[in-house]
Parts: structure tokens; C-alpha cells; sequence
């Protein structure tokens, strides 16, 4: 049996509160959470904007799994919890929303830009999200489950709406009677039931950054300054670093002067004011929470191996760290025209589309690189022969042919490029289609979900996105590649 700490029975009834206003509230699992012995699986993502990326539904969906096959393990209640980052102040990291429209080309939507650091718990949703969602709405209308996609963004995102309770409206929807509690750290006061923690990043400051130095594990994800604290201070409306100065006061900004044991006073007075990075995150979910494990991606387990010298510290225990699976989703159309040239998903992330194309259509005596090959065969024997003749007769002139040859070279490699794209571009319904692939799959030059938002898949294909996804999800092999036809 794993022996963790129960829940605080009012941080729970601040959850219960919350989850009271979304669309699917788990009322069942919030529940179980006030029973001892209860776990938690978590995961958590910022607050993008209508579900982007969709990858955090991806994250959701693994959460509520595994924590299902832990319950029949462990034969104890364990519940998923989604950690809604409203902390955060990046706005340019929530502001966009992309998708692709009926032709397959990439569309993308935006709030406009402010460059202030107001947490994003601070900001609502201003007149302009009114017209993003016409547009948006707009696009989406031309897919089967259009009319379903306009009817859920105009009820979840509206003027004066805080980011985080849309977006989890939003996920509670799309995800279903699925169990998911959502947790935001700003509306359930995360700072007062975790005081201690954030007190005893201060006290400990020298031992915290020794130790984050003298790690090797993990990349590195989150770079360190020697004189920066674990956490984040709001003074006046923005979220700033503390930071040590000198004389071992604390400061933001050199604008403002404050002790240690000013700050513990205004962990107590005024929790609001304080907030945690990336680092400490985990530490304070690990040590409010029941969790067993959380479900995160490649970066995010980098940063968890980070800090996981720092639990020690302040004696709370690490839940385990476990990768989410990476889901490419393709139509069947898609997959039967990929067939039909003998192409995987995979090949559109290394090749050159142009190249990809003609390495597939044209006959293997024209094809770009044997005739690039042959040519340069040719050219070097040629200039081989020359050399010989050169220095025979006047060793000065190699330098000349030297770069005779390099011009000749840099011309093939021109000439051989310019006929790769007339090539694919030929045949040119075969460039419009896997045009049309290379945006689902890699739009932007990204991972489809890294960019695009969930409500473009539920506009598609309903349901049967979540269903499908749910269900291929091995938790046998969690962090396996997934690509799902619907």
C-alpha cells in the first residue's frame, strides 16, 4: 500500500467549487478525494486558447487511464487531476489558436498582443474573443461537427470569461464524463495550503541552489541564476522573480527591498501576491496533493528530473514521472494517399516535400539524386584529368581549377534543385495532396500536437476523436508513438 497524506478538507471544498462550474463536474471523484488512502494521477497544461495545443487533451486522456488501471493495481481510489497553469504570466503562450480549413491550409487565430507580465489568472477574455470566435466558428463550420464546435466556443468562451475556467469548460466537454477534476491553483488559493513550501524555499536558498547546480540529471530544462528564488512576486499588477540580493534580502526589479522574514509575514497576509516556477511546481502539487504519478511530456520530464534534488529539502515525496504518449491523427483519405505512393507519416518530417514528390513519380533513371550523382561522377573525372594536365605544365592554375570545379558543383546543385521542383510540381495534384498532408501532420514545420487546437478534431470527427484516442492508449506502453486513423 502507498501511504500518502489526505487531501486538506478545504482545499478539497475550494476544488468541489470549482468544478462545480464546468460542464461535466466529477462529483464522484471529488468525493473519493476526501477518503483516506485516495491517489491522484496528475497532469497539467497552460491554458491555450481553445485547447491549443491539442496535445493537453492528450495529456488529460492518459491521466484518466492510468489512474484507472491504478486503482484495480493498487485496490485503493485514485483520481485524475488536470493542473489548470493559470499562474503563468507568458501570454503569447495561450494567445493563439490554429487549425486547418476545408482546403487543408493552416488558419490561425489571435488576441491581440501585451506584453505585460499580469498572470494569466488576472486577465478575462476582452470584446475581441466575440470575433475570433465568429471567425473561427466559421471555419470550423464547414466539417461535419461544425454546428456541435460553434455551439461549445460560444457557450465556454465568452467577454469577461477567465481564461482557465474557459478552457477547462471547454476540456470538461470535449473529455466527458470521463472523472477529470480540474485544479486551478489561483481559484482553489493553492499558496495558502502550500505556506510552508514557499516558506521553505526562502530559508533554504542556499541548500536549494547548491543543489540545483550540482545536478546532472536531465538537460537542464529550466536555466539557473545564482541568485533568483524558486518563486514569483507580484508587486503592483505584475508577476516578477524574486530574487536574493547581496546584503540576503529579497528583491524584484531592484525596485523593492524586502527581508525573509517580510516575505514569510505576506505568505500568511497576502498569499495572492506569490507564485511558483517551474521548478517548484511540482514540489508544491506533490505536497498538496495525493500523487502517484503525473503525466507530462519530453520537456516538462527533463525539468522534473531537474528538481527532483530539491524534494529532500523539503521532505515531500516525488510522485513518479511518466511521458505521454505522441498522437498524430490522420483522415483516411490522408492515410490512402499516403499508401498509394508508399509513404509514411515519418517521411514528411525529414524530407523535402519537393523531393519526396519526384523521388515518388519519377522513373528511377530520372530521379534527382542519381542524376545529381552521375553528374558529379563526370565532373570530377573531368577536372580529375584537367588537374594532371595543370600541373604538368603550370602548378599555379590548380587554384583556378580548384574553383572552377566549386562552381561547377554549386551549378549542378542549383540546376538539380530547380528540377526536383518542376518535377513535383508537375503532377500537380499529387503536390496539392500531400501539401494538404505535410500542414496536418507538421503545420508550421511543428507536430500537429504541438500546434493545432482540439476543437479543430472535434469539429471533424465528433465523439469518435476522444473515443478513439481513449482507447489507444496503451497503458502497457504509455509513451509509445500513436497515429490514429478517423
Amino acid at each position: 500500500m502507498i501511504n500518502k497524506p489526505a487531501i486538506n478538507s478545504e482545499l478539497l471544498a475550494k476544488l468541489t467549487s470549482y468544478n462545480s462550474k464546468i460542464s461535466f463536474p466529477a462529483h464522484g471523484n471529488l468525493e473519493r478525494l476526501a477518503k483516506k488512502g485516495t491517489l491522484v494521477v496528475a497532469t497539467g497544461q497552460q491554458v491555450g486558447l481553445y485547447i491549443s495545443p491539442v496535445l493537453a487533451v492528450y495529456k488529460a486522456l492518459t491521466a484518466i487511464k492510468l489512474a484507472a488501471k491504478y486503482e484495480v493495481e493498487l485496490n485503493t481510489p485514485v483520481v485524475p487531476v488536470f493542473w489548470l497553469q493559470t499562474e503563468d504570466h507568458d501570454f503569447d503562450e495561450i494567445r493563439t489558436a490554429t487549425i486547418l480549413n476545408s482546403q487543408g491550409s493552416v488558419c490561425s487565430y489571435e488576441l491581440g498582443a501585451e506584453q505585460s507580465k499580469v498572470p494569466i489568472s488576472e486577465r478575462v477574455l476582452e470584446s475581441q474573443i466575440e470575433i475570433i470566435n465568429k471567425e473561427f466558428t466559421n471555419i470550423l463550420a464547414e466539417f461535419p461537427f461544425g454546428k456541435n464546435a460553434l455551439e461549445l466556443i460560444n457557450s465556454s468562451y465568452r467577454e469577461n470569461n477567465d481564461f482557465g475556467l474557459s478552457f477547462a469548460k471547454m476540456m470538461s466537454f470535449i473529455i466527458g464524463e470521463r472523472g477529470l477534476v480540474f485544479l486551478d491553483p489561483v481559484r482553489c488559493e493553492v499558496t495558502k495550503f502550500a505556506s510552508i513550501i514557499y516558506k521553505d524555499s526562502l530559508r533554504q536558498f542556499d541548500r536549494i541552489a547548491k543543489a540545483l547546480r550540482e545536478n546532472t540529471a536531465g538537460n537542464q530544462q529550466v536555466a539557473l541564476r545564482d541568485d533568483a528564488t524558486l518563486l514569483f512576486y507580484r508587486h503592483q499588477a505584475e508577476r516578477e522573480r524574486l530574487v536574493r540580493t547581496e546584503k540576503n534580502n529579497f528583491t524584484v526589479n531592484n525596485n523593492l527591498s524586502l527581508s525573509q522574514l517580510d516575505l514569510e509575514q505576506k505568505i500568511d497576509l497576502e498569499p495572492q501576491r506569490f507564485s511558483a516556477s517551474a521548478l517548484l511546481r511540482p514540489i508544491i502539487q506533490d505536497s498538496i496533493l495525493p500523487t502517484i504519478a503525473y503525466i507530462g511530456g519530453a520537456a516538462e520530464i527533463e525539468y522534473l528530473k531537474q528538481c527532483q534534488v530539491l524534494y529532500p529539502i523539503f521532505n515531500v515525496i516525488q510522485a513518479q514521472a511518466i511521458k505521454r504518449p505522441s498522437i498524430t491523427i490522420l483522415d483516411a483519405k490522408s492515410k490512402h494517399w499516403l499508401d498509394e505512393l508508399k509513404i509514411e507519416p515519418n517521411d514528411l518530417k525529414s524530407e523535402n516535400l519537393d523531393k519526396l514528390i519526384a523521388s515518388k513519380l519519377l522513373p528511377s533513371n530520372m530521379q534527382p539524386e542519381s542524376l545529381y550523382n552521375c553528374a558529379i561522377e563526370k565532373i570530377n573525372s573531368t577536372f580529375n584529368e584537367l588537374d594532371i594536365a595543370v600541373n604538368n605544365v603550370d602548378k599555379t592554375l590548380l587554384n583556378s581549377s580548384n574553383k572552377a570545379r566549386e562552381r561547377s558543383i554549386e551549378s549542378l546543385k542549383l540546376l538539380i534543385e530547380k528540377y526536383t521542383k518542376a518535377a513535383s510540381l508537375k503532377d500537380q495534384v499529387w503536390h496539392e495532396r500531400l501539401n494538404k498532408i505535410v500542414n496536418l501532420i507538421l503545420p508550421n514545420s511543428k507536430p500537429q500536437e504541438r500546434i493545432i487546437s482540439a476543437m479543430y478534431f472535434y469539429a471533424r470527427f465528433g465523439d469518435e476523436f476522444v473515443t478513439t484516442v481513449f482507447d489507444r492508449i496503451d497503458t502497457k506502453q504509455i509513451s509509445n508513438d500513436i497515429e490514429i486513423i478517423l
